[in-house]
């Protein structure tokens, strides 16, 4: 190899080397800072929503993200009833099986 080939071979292993890191800052500013962002846009949106309910399901999904659970204190108030009510009801016998209540609902709409 001659004098050219060589700095020849090094300028192509400085250009690969820096297409790399430019590669890795490209990826590290549109895919982490996008992703700040985008997480404050969701914040000044947040912020804007005054209904419970969507409230409560934008919840319910970040926290399936999170792995954590809802308590049935933080749940609504009607929903909330309705569960005291549906154990009640399962405690006093006022249940039907899952079987029946299929076949009143099959006989009911014609399905099936």
């Amino acid at each position: 190899m001659g004098y050219e080939s060589i700095n020849l071979m090094a300028s192509f292993q400085f250009i690969s080397c820096n297409f790399w890191v430019f590669f890795l800052y490209l990826y590290v500013y549109l895919v982490v800072m996008d992703l700040e962002a985008r997480k404050y846009k969701i914040v000044e949106k947040l912020m804007k929503v005054s209904d419970v309910e969507t409230l409560y399901k934008l919840e319910q999904v970040i926290n399936e993200d999170l792995g954590q659970q809802i308590s049935v204190s933080e749940l609504p108030e009607p929903i909330q009833r309705l569960i005291s009510q549906s154990i009640e009801d399962s405690e006093q016998g006022r249940v039907s099986p899952h079987k029946k209540v299929m076949a009143n609902i099959k006989t009911k709409y014609n399905l099936f």
